[in-house]
């Protein structure tokens, strides 16, 4: 699979998770928020949804799920790994 860049995902709008996590991490990196990336699913070398988190100070890391219509600071019930803090 290809990660599309975010100017890409601008231009395409369109993208799945992992692309649309790329394009919000960039947007709130690009205002000085720090941003990383974590990964789900069944297994730690198996996964199946990508999401950004970031850090707020004195609320730490609030997860931003970019796909589904759910509340800032939701997170999916699956075992979740940080992959990335960009």
């Amino acid at each position: 699979e290809m990660i599309h860049t975010p100017v890409a995902v601008l231009q395409l709008r369109q993208g799945d998770c992992d692309d649309q996590a790329t394009l919000l991490a960039a947007l709130l990196e690009s205002v000085g928020m720090r941003m990383r990336f974590v990964a789900v699913g069944p297994t730690t070398r198996q996964f199946v949804h990508v999401f950004a988190e970031g850090f707020i100070p004195r609320c730490g890391w609030v997860a931003a799920e970019t796909t589904e219509r759910v509340p800032l600071g939701w997170r999916p019930s699956m075992r979740a790994q940080v992959i990335q803090e960009v």
